[in-house]
């Protein structure tokens, strides 16, 4: 068979086995002029033949030694024998301990003290995700391992929003942007917020006294993705502060939505630049109006 007709026809069964009502939807939303980009994610990531890893293997093959979970809310991935759990808001996790920290980017921790740290679903909630890269970096060993679980840009609410480029994380980097980036709020408010009804839409908290959402609320309670990746662009960033990928899934079983990918850890003078570099001015920590 010719070899044209045979891509056609392997291309046209995964249409049929793959596509469902919301990925068609999803694809539409967007216009002819980012059809194709869409439907070639469709083809790519939504094949019910591919392999996905299971998070639980990925963590007992990779999170080994002493190590770090950041921001494990109620659903912690690592055993509390050999891991430390450390969350910005007081919850426990399954029964176990969680210490409280300011942010996942200021870590009480000596320099070198682990061999693995794992976070799921955290990194975008972090402003400067290079300086939050660089902290998680300095607590773990040379040649350990950073496991990191990711929302997937086009498979939850952020479908449809703009990828954060590498260069855009560096200019967050160099100007020290805290809680209160006004970057991604426009596409966040118009887009993630109308995409789901989020459980912390119901708490009055999260609403002024004229109807609008109180983004001062919303910055503070850790509820905004600052940032949208796909597993290349997390590749790159990572790549970018000194990390060396081991392994990388763009659809995990146990989470369809999500991407992984674990690095080796690579000490360099960057986050001993970086450190002097907010000694004495730190980025901002508060979120205004």
């Amino acid at each position: 068979m010719n070899a044209r007709i045979l891509k056609a026809v392997r291309l046209a069964g995964k249409l049929v086995l793959s596509l469902n009502l919301g990925s068609v939807l999803r694809v539409l939303r967007f216009g002819p002029g980012d059809f194709r980009n869409r439907l070639r994610e469709i083809f790519e990531l939504s094949n019910p033949f591919e392999c996905r890893s299971d998070i639980t293997t990925m963590v007992r093959t990779y999170c080994t030694g002493k190590g770090i979970e950041v921001g494990p809310a109620d659903n912690p991935y690592c055993d509390p024998a050999n891991t430390v759990f450390v969350d910005k808001f007081e919850r426990a996790g399954q029964g176990m301990a969680v210490q409280k920290i300011e942010n996942a980017w200021q870590l009480p921790f000596a320099d070198n003290q682990f061999d693995f740290l794992m976070s799921s679903h955290c990194l975008e909630h972090c402003p400067d995700a290079i300086r939050t890269l660089l902290e998680w970096c300095r607590v773990v060993r040379p040649g350990g391992r950073l496991v990191v679980i990711l929302p997937h840009a086009f498979r939850m609410f952020d479908c449809g929003r703009t990828l954060t480029p590498l260069a855009h994380h560096i200019e967050d980097y160099e100007k020290g942007v805290g809680l209160d980036d006004p970057a991604p709020w426009e596409e966040f408010e118009r887009i993630s917020i109308p995409a789901q009804h989020h459980y912390w839409l119901d708490f009055p908290e999260a609403r002024l006294p004229d109807g609008r959402i109180n983004r001062k609320w919303v910055y503070e309670n850790g509820c905004i993705h600052y940032h949208v990746w796909r597993t290349q662009e997390m590749i790159e960033l990572l790549r970018h502060v000194g990390c060396r990928v081991i392994f990388s899934q763009d659809k995990l079983g146990q989470r369809p939505d999500s991407f992984a990918v674990v690095v080796e850890v690579g000490k360099s003078q960057e986050p001993v630049a970086f450190q002097r570099k907010f000694k004495d001015n730190p980025p901002r920590t508060d979120a205004s109006e």
